[in-house]
């Protein structure tokens, strides 16, 4: 992507010219590269009235990332958690580039997870253990139907990635059929009547785009 990198000796007034180029409040420091963490435009703007002040000095990076294989609602999660403008993406300590928010945005629209309301599970399985007609079946017997399914295999392994939305709010039931049945649920996310719900979350991130 077209994100720029920081280094440790990087002046702050610089990273924050930076950032008011890329339109972010937020840029990766990346040495020889490796990930060392993320540095906001509101703690460097402490450093900026001196003119010549380096990251190296006195600068606590946060330790936020997500990886190659994360779910885009958790990468959701984070960014709406942490109030971020870019998400790095790190494996094994070595940095591969950001998530934009308009990159977030983009993906959330495209799984379709904002259009109706409802529950989103996901399954994690073998592939050869995958069978859609019971898990509409385990869905359709607690009373329930899919809204929409995708299918992620899952990079260096035989392992799929079921993402369902469901159009029920009150899941327990169909979790722990799921369970009993010996599935990995490897996320839920339920629409609440309060601020952390994934439509608060959309909005807030437009909110961030339009700023």
């Amino acid at each position: 992507n077209d994100v720029p990198e920081l280094t440790l000796k990087d002046q702050a007034v610089n990273a924050i010219n930076l950032m008011d180029e890329f339109k972010v409040s937020h840029l990766p420091v990346v040495e020889h590269g490796r990930y060392l963490g993320l540095v906001s435009q509101e703690e460097l703007e402490v450093l900026e009235p001196s003119k010549n002040g380096m990251l190296c000095h006195g600068h606590d990076l946060m330790d936020i990332h997500v990886t190659m294989n994360q779910h885009i609602l958790e990468v959701l999660k984070l960014a709406a958690e942490h109030h971020l403008t870019i998400i790095p993406v790190v494996t094994d300590g070595v940095y591969e580039g950001s998530i934009t928010l308009t990159d977030l945005i983009d993906a959330f629209a495209k799984s379709q997870a904002a259009s109706e309301l409802g529950s989103i599970i996901v399954l994690v399985m073998n592939d050869i253990d995958y069978s859609m007609q019971q898990i509409a079946g385990i869905i359709e017997g607690n009373d329930a139907k899919i809204l929409s399914a995708s299918l992620t295999s899952l990079p260096g392994s035989r392992e799929v990635e079921v993402t369902l939305k469901i159009n029920k709010e009150d899941i327990s039931g169909i979790v722990q059929t799921f369970n009993r049945y010996d599935y990995e649920v490897k996320a839920l996310f339920q629409r609440a009547a309060d601020s952390t719900d994934l439509r608060s979350r959309y909005d807030e991130f437009m909110k961030y785009l339009n700023m």
